[in-house]
């Protein structure tokens, strides 16, 4: 069984920081939590494994800038 995963949006740090909280490794079998889609904008979502370690799915933004 794959450990639950919390999808992040608009408010994603306080979203995932309220998963996070709630989150209870005993019930996944002690498995850490799937943060999904932090981008270099956000983060500061990196501050909350501080309080529950987790596994990130980084994505990387392309085309920053006019000339990419």
């Amino acid at each position: 069984m794959a450990p639950p995963t919390v999808n992040v949006g608009l408010r994603s740090s306080e979203i995932a920081a309220a998963g996070l909280e709630a989150y209870k490794p005993e019930h996944a079998g002690k498995r850490k939590p799937i943060i999904n889609s932090i981008f270099q904008a956000r983060l500061q979502m990196f501050d909350i494994y501080k309080k529950q370690p987790f596994i990130s799915i980084l994505h990387i933004t392309e085309g920053s800038d006019q000339n990419s």
